[in-house]
């Protein structure tokens, strides 16, 4: 009958010894061997047909409850159980993790980086190539001795362009000059009816302006006054342009302030506008390489919250035009979206933009920034009052093609505002 019962499953304690595993680590046998003393059974009593003994079977309990017993201890004891083991290990899990999303962020955030500082070293060095084409050209082609004659009516054959005959008619007839031929460069017809743009040799320049007080009084048929300026790159006139225009916006601004209070106090010195004797700054300069990378986690965040709108670029010969359109009600809101727009597309070789956003009462305040493409934001800003809106930055990202495209330029500046202006709604 012990031999039927083992066969059924009921093992005895020589078979019940030899099913430990004969290959297993330290840790493995500890666990194995736990309540094997000289007071636990290792395997259950065998009994011959018709025996009972119940003191046997309660020892044999007994046994196993106190394995049970040290198995539970052995897992969780707190120094060395298995269970605080594994919590260990989870948390060690949980920690590479963090760290693990941690560095691909930090990685993310430094290929962005990269790309932005490859984009401005790509402009900056586009940049250098055109200065020195301008530097070559302007050397070949100076304004430091031309010279436009306005309002002097004069007659010439049909098709005709030089006009250096006519040049020398004047210098000689109005300011007593002898003029030779070869001390006249260039003269043809500027921009007006009656006007002359003369390229002189300096010596002459000089002798010119000693004299330039005799045209005093002098006037056309047209009762036009007779005057020579000195022909400026666009440039300089860009500039002195918004200089005048931001020195009419603070008169505008001392006739609403009551009488008696202090006023806005506006002079010109030197090409530079001061405002109660200190010189006026752009309140949205072009943002710098170093303002571009270093920006701040938080700083990034505002940035990335605010919704812009753009259109689909235009152009041609190469250079396109992108408008670009934002809701704003701060100075430090366009700040922010200039940045913005310029982290976006660094490879862009100018960002133009103009603003407005109401401020107390009926007031508005306006700005504007060329970033280089002079007088390219002047008609950003022209869309903006045309159309009447408020609380909007517009920017105009242009990708130079290589070719020069003239006052074309302009238009596609223009009509890139409006569109971004039609897109957002407001007009």
């Amino acid at each position: 009958m012990a031999m039927s019962q083992s066969k059924e499953g009921v093992l005895t304690r020589a078979q019940s010894q030899s099913h430990k595993p004969k290959d297993v680590d330290q840790e493995s046998l500890r666990l194995f061997n736990i309540g094997n003393d000289s007071e636990d059974m290792d395997a259950p009593p065998v009994f011959k047909e018709g025996e009972t003994d119940m003191a046997v079977l309660i020892s044999y309990m007994a046994s196993l409850n106190r394995k049970m017993d040290n198995i539970g201890k052995c897992m969780y004891e707190p120094s060395d159980g298995i269970v605080p083991r594994v919590n260990y290990l989870t948390d060690q899990c949980d920690d590479a993790t963090d760290r693990i999303r941690a560095l691909e962020h930090e990685n993310a955030t430094m290929k962005a980086d990269m790309k932005v500082m490859f984009g401005l070293i790509q402009r900056q060095s586009e940049q250098i190539t055109h200065m020195k084409s301008d530097i070559k050209d302007q050397a070949a082609r100076s304004m430091s001795t031309n010279l436009i004659i306005h309002n002097y009516e004069y007659e010439v054959v049909e098709g005709t362009r030089n006009l250096r005959p006519i040049a020398i008619k004047f210098f000689n007839d109005m300011l007593e000059l002898t003029v030779e031929p070869r001390e006249i460069y260039v003269a043809h017809k500027h921009s007006g009816e009656n006007n002359i743009i003369v390229k002189v040799a300096y010596p002459l320049k000089e002798d010119i302006f000693a004299k330039i007080s005799m045209l005093k009084g002098k006037k056309n048929s047209k009762d036009e006054k007779i005057f020579i300026t000195e022909q400026q790159p666009e440039s300089v006139r860009a500039a002195r342009r918004d200089i005048k225009d931001i020195k009419d916006e603070y008169e505008e601004k001392n006739k609403k302030i009551p009488q008696g209070q202090a006023k806005y106090k506006t002079e010109v010195k030197r090409g530079q506008l001061y405002i109660n004797n200190e010189i006026y700054k752009n309140p949205v300069p072009p943002p710098q390489p170093i303002e571009i990378l270093g920006i701040e986690e938080d700083e990034l965040t505002r940035m990335e919250n605010m919704q812009l709108i753009g259109v689909k670029p235009q152009g041609e010969k190469g250079s396109s035009f992108k408008g670009i359109g934002v809701k704003v009600t701060s100075v430090g809101e366009a700040r922010r979206a200039y940045k913005r727009v310029k982290r976006e597309y660094p490879h862009a070789s100018h960002v133009m933009m103009a603003y407005t956003f109401k401020k107390t009462g009926d007031s508005s305040e306006y700005g504007k920034q060329d970033d280089g493409e002079w007088g390219g934001s002047f008609k950003i800003l022209e869309a903006l009052k045309d159309k009447k809106v408020s609380n909007v930055a517009v920017f105009v990202v242009r990708e130079y093609g290589g070719s020069h495209i003239g006052p074309k330029r302009f238009t596609h500046i223009s009509e890139s505002a409006v569109k971004v202006l039609k897109k957002m709604g407001l007009t």
